[in-house]
This record gives C-alpha cells, structure tokens and sequence, in this order.
C-alpha cells in the first residue's frame, strides 16, 4: 500500500470518528433534555425594573410551572404563572445549539416561543426577551 493510500484511509477514519463524536454528543444533549422539569427561580425584568424569585418565594406563592419533554419531541407545559389558575398547553419542542423553541397550543391557537437555553446536568436555564430588550424573563427549572 502506498503512503498516499494509508493518508487517504487515515483522513477518512479521521472524518468517521469526528462524525461520530459530533453525532454522539449531539444526541446526548437531547436525550438530557427529556424528562420533567419544574421552576426553582424565575426573573422578569421590564423597564430595568428586575423581580427575582427564589425557589422558596415561588413555593410560597403556590406557583407552578413545569416543562415535560418525551423522545418524540412533544412537550407539555403546566403552569399556574400567567393566569393564576393550572394551566396545561401541549405541542412540540425544537432544540437548536443555543436555542429551545416550543410550540404550544394556547387559547386555541400555536403560540411559538423561542427561548436561549443553559443545560448543565440537572438544571435548565430558559432566557427570552423582546426585541428592544425592555422585557427580559430567565426561568431556571430542575430536573425530577
């Protein structure tokens, strides 16, 4: 076998098992996501006015929200945060490299919101905001 021949099958192994790797730790990544999550801390900030609630005050106030994502990449939202009342939407989850899209059937309509996301063993991070940046939310979930 030639040199050039043993470059060329080493190159191509090379490229396998980067593949391979890259495909391997993608998939880990989602699969980390499935599962339930529930609020531990949650930060709204409008107009530079920031409110931050710890897992205590939420627990205090009866306030719920969790996120249940499955393998097929359907998600269901509980939630007691926008109304005052348990809420349930269900729909669809999208994860990109940064960002975390679910859309969700709400008041009987989808509603598409896309989140930056922090996964780091347990805990989840979701941050969104609106376009000029005057209303900010960053809601940290853990893992059951």
């Amino acid at each position: 076998m030639s040199l050039t021949q043993n470059l060329y099958i080493m190159k191509t192994l090379a490229l396998a098992l980067i593949w391979i790797v890259t495909f391997s730790v993608t998939n880990a990544q989602s699969t980390d996501l499935i599962g339930t999550w529930n609020i531990i801390e949650y930060t709204n900030t409008s107009d530079g006015n920031e409110v931050k609630m710890s897992e205590a005050e939420l627990n205090e106030e009866g306030s719920v929200w969790g996120l249940s994502f499955d393998d097929e990449k359907n998600v269901t939202q509980t939630s007691n945060m926008r109304t005052g009342s348990i809420e349930t939407q269900e729909g669809a989850w999208i994860k990109t490299d940064d960002e975390l899209t679910l859309e969700l059937e709400m008041d009987e309509r989808t509603i598409k919101l896309v989140y930056k996301y922090e996964l780091k063993d347990d805990i989840l991070v979701l941050k969104r905001s609106n376009p000029t940046g005057t209303w900010k939310v960053a809601s940290t979930f853990k893992k059951q």
